[in-house]
């Protein structure tokens, strides 16, 4: 039903609800907020390998996540800025869509002077498990609103996230040690959307990218400005 509302209707009745907030209302326990993921030591100590086995700052991407609108189409243009810096790019999702935006992500990247062994394509190769575990030893890890950023959400490691549906007080409020991009709603009106999406039904697309209007709209340098404020370099940012 509330599909159907104005933008308008649904930004003045949503926009400031916390995901947080109403569910530890609904269970009537304080507002304590930690939720986290916990890797096992096991776990830890392949991450930690694995990350041991580059020689840079290493940053997980989550390519996709699980609605039409959690896909960031500019992808290869920061992960070309990371790699010519010398950062390390896991690019993680699933093993159905997450592989097929993988991939052509490297195939862009591919026709690029790049060192293509700073990209780490590791979209279906990863459990859901070992993904969540490698971002807690990421140097920043980066993506939309979806399972990898909010396993995270409560961890000291450094996040940007790209929202779509949701405003920052809906899920990133209580956050720690985050960068919060959204397109900007004076020219994407429905930007915070309030809705769920199972097909472009109700979500605009892009002409040039056919992604979501609201993820096409977020500026590749200033995923690039949030990530570097996060690591330390001796190079200056690249020009937008």
């Amino acid at each position: 039903m509330t599909h159907n509302y104005s933008d308008e209707t649904r930004h003045r009745l949503f926009d400031k609800i916390n995901y947080l907030e109403a569910t530890h209302d609904i269970a009537a326990v304080p507002h304590e907020f930690n939720p986290k993921f916990y890797p096992s030591e096991a776990e830890l100590r392949w991450a930690k390998a694995l990350k041991g086995t580059m020689s840079g700052k290493m940053v997980v991407w989550g390519v996709n996540g699980s609605s039409v609108h959690k896909v960031y189409p500019w992808t290869q243009i920061v992960a070309k800025w990371l790699a010519e810096r010398g950062f390390h790019v896991v690019l993680t999702g699933d093993a159905v869509q997450g592989k097929e935006f993988q991939n052509a992500i490297l195939d862009a990247l591919k026709k690029t002077d790049i060192d293509m062994a700073y990209l780490h394509p590791m979209a279906g190769e990863l459990t859901i498990r070992q993904t969540l575990t490698l971002a807690q030893v990421a140097d920043c890890v980066v993506g939309p609103e979806t399972g990898l950023l909010n396993a995270v959400a409560h961890e000291n490691v450094p996040k940007v996230i790209m929202l779509s549906h949701s405003t920052a007080d809906n899920l990133t409020k209580h956050w720690k040690n985050v960068t919060v991009l959204s397109a900007d709603r004076a020219k994407v009106g429905c930007s915070g959307c309030h809705r769920l999406h199972y097909d472009w039904t109700y979500c605009p697309q892009d002409e040039e990218t056919n992604a979501a209007l609201c993820a096409s709209a977020i500026k590749p340098s200033l995923i690039m400005d949030a990530i570097l404020s996060y690591i330390a370099t001796k190079k200056k940012p690249l020009a937008a």
